[in-house]
């Protein structure tokens, strides 16, 4: 229902993108017969114009979205990862959460101002070029554009795998010391303690597994509401981009090749901003799967 009801509400947009789109196509096969070639391109011109900013427009506000949902994001995960790790050093995992809540908080202001004040705009001067890359035959920046294209994926990609990295090694090292101080702490409760030891212990080990029920549900609830936030601009972003595609296509056989280009670039430009968000959601994601996982660890070794 999301999907379809973003497809219904940009379907104006695109049944006038591509009527324009075959009124520049049927002025263009009207240069030769009326030897008007000046009148021509100024005509092609003008409604090239027109369906730039009626797509640019477009991309604006899908960017905007974009941008919203990741500070919606990243609010959501301010408030999620000190409870989680309050709960985690509750239940014996002190190691880990005073590791993984430094490393995670520093990784999330990265993540962010990288995709906000980097990646976003980066696709939006790429864009840009586009619009210039296919407005005259005479001039073009296609090099350039595809060297922006291959360094933004690029640096996401090193992103996401340094981040993955860093989590793994800090928060698995950290669980081991956690369940190695668990271990000696139980001990020490069973053997030094008169009388009552082994209840003690055997009482600390349900308290400690109590919590780590609790942070697992906590952590689940906490997974659901991150898809709640994102699947709503992702679908958009999605619905958005299928309809360009679909416009190039079905505007192909009747217009000029240059505006076919542009929408053909614009539709990659949405499915690259799609991917910028899909990356901070899948990386809040793993965040608090890791948070879940690495202090599943000294419960398992105690």
């Amino acid at each position: 229902d999301l999907f379809l009801g973003e497809v219904r509400s940009n379907l104006s947009a695109l049944l006038k993108i591509i009527v324009i789109a075959v009124l520049a196509g049927i002025l263009c096969n009207l240069q030769g017969p009326f030897n008007g070639e000046g009148v021509a391109d100024v005509s092609f011109l003008v409604c090239f114009i027109v369906i730039a900013g009626l797509a640019v427009s477009v991309f604006a506000e899908i960017v905007q979205t974009a941008m919203g949902t990741i500070d919606s994001l990243t609010l959501f995960m301010q408030g999620l990862i000190p409870s989680m790790t309050g709960i985690i050093a509750a239940g014996g995992g002190a190691a880990s959460g005073m590791a993984l809540s430094p490393s995670l908080f520093l990784c999330m202001q990265v993540i962010t101002y990288l995709a906000k004040n980097v990646f976003l705009p980066m696709i939006l001067v790429i864009t840009a070029l586009s619009v210039i890359n296919n407005m005259s035959g005479r001039f073009h920046i296609t090099k350039l554009i595809e060297f922006a294209r291959q360094a933004l994926k690029w640096s996401s990609g090193i992103l996401l795998t340094v981040f993955i990295g860093i989590l793994s090694l800090q928060g698995f090292s950290s669980a081991f010391v956690d369940g190695v101080a668990g271990k000696t702490v139980k001990y020490a409760i069973c053997n030094f303690v008169p009388l009552v030891g082994n209840v003690l212990s055997d009482s600390v080990e349900a308290v400690c597994a109590s919590t780590v029920v609790v942070k697992n549900a906590v952590g689940i609830t906490g997974v659901l509401a991150l898809l709640s936030i994102c699947v709503g601009p992702l679908l958009k972003l999605l619905a958005i981009s299928v309809l360009y595609r679909f416009a190039a296509g079905v505007a192909e056989p009747a217009t000029d090749r240059r505006i076919v280009n542009l929408l053909g670039d614009l539709a990659g430009n949405i499915t690259q901003t799609f991917v910028i968000l899909l990356m901070v959601c899948v990386m809040f994601i793993i965040s608090v799967a890791m948070l879940c996982a690495v202090t599943n660890i000294p419960m398992m070794m105690r």
